[in-house]
């Protein structure tokens, strides 16, 4: 996955409404962390791929966010872990144009680790971990290749689209183009700007919050999601 990082565009209303500031690190405190990224090389790129993670985790557990907005039940506990990999895969992108293979290798192993405390968690034998987490590796590995081909695309959101239907919602024909599927699209693309646009410290310390969903203006009322059907969608009516 050596593809470029493809940034989609989006509004100025859309950038206040969806992203949070990021807060500027002070000279000293930047000489300080260089200097402690020197002394403390290998512990410093294993702790990255830990922060990283971290920042995805709270979003993994939010079942809210995605039965509510994405469709993905509380139960579903494979569409869960596509939400998970969606975000390692729009980090991994970002490590992959900063040519910094390290990182991302420790964080796919941080990711490696949640699949086996989720494995125990599910009661599944010790002796049957490995090949459960291979096999999870695998999977992971096609979706993000299917986003890799989609991003490329010219008309990446529509091949997007098609990808999550066909991956997160398991090709079921009766939510193609449901509304919570142009509602992941929509996430998916406003964040891949997010992460393309952190500052490379900040990245690496993973000092940033994930952009809100649904989006909203600061100091105005969030958006009402409109009704389709019994599903809820931000996408306004043509």
């Amino acid at each position: 996955m050596a593809c470029p990082l493809v940034r989609a565009q989006i509004s100025e209303e859309t950038r206040l409404a969806c992203f949070h500031p990021l807060p500027e690190t002070p000279l000293w405190r930047a000489a300080l962390n260089k200097l402690s990224d020197t002394l403390f090389y290998n512990d410093t790129i294993r702790h990255r791929g830990r922060m990283l993670l971290s920042t995805v985790l709270p979003l993994y557990a939010d079942r809210g966010l995605m039965k509510t907005y994405f469709g993905i039940a509380e139960n579903d506990l494979c569409g869960q872990l596509y939400f998970l990999v969606l975000h390692v895969w729009l980090l991994h992108r970002r490590l992959v144009a900063l040519q910094d293979e390290l990182t991302r290798d420790s964080l796919w192993e941080a990711v490696d680790d949640v699949y086996r405390a989720i494995l125990c968690e599910e009661k599944v034998s010790e002796m049957r971990i490995s090949s459960y987490v291979r096999e999870m590796q695998r999977t992971a590995l096609g979706f993000c290749l299917a986003l890799d081909e989609a991003f490329d695309e010219a008309c990446f959101a529509g091949e997007a689209a098609h990808r999550i239907w066909y991956v997160v919602y398991g090709a079921d024909d009766a939510s193609r183009y449901a509304p919570h599927v142009l509602d992941l699209t929509a996430y998916l693309l406003r964040t891949s700007q997010f992460v393309a646009d952190i500052p490379v410290d900040l990245l690496y310390r993973g000092s940033f919050s994930w952009p809100r969903w649904p989006p909203h203006i600061e100091g105005l009322s969030a958006l009402e999601p409109t009704e389709a059907g019994e599903q809820k969608t931000f996408f306004k009516k043509m």
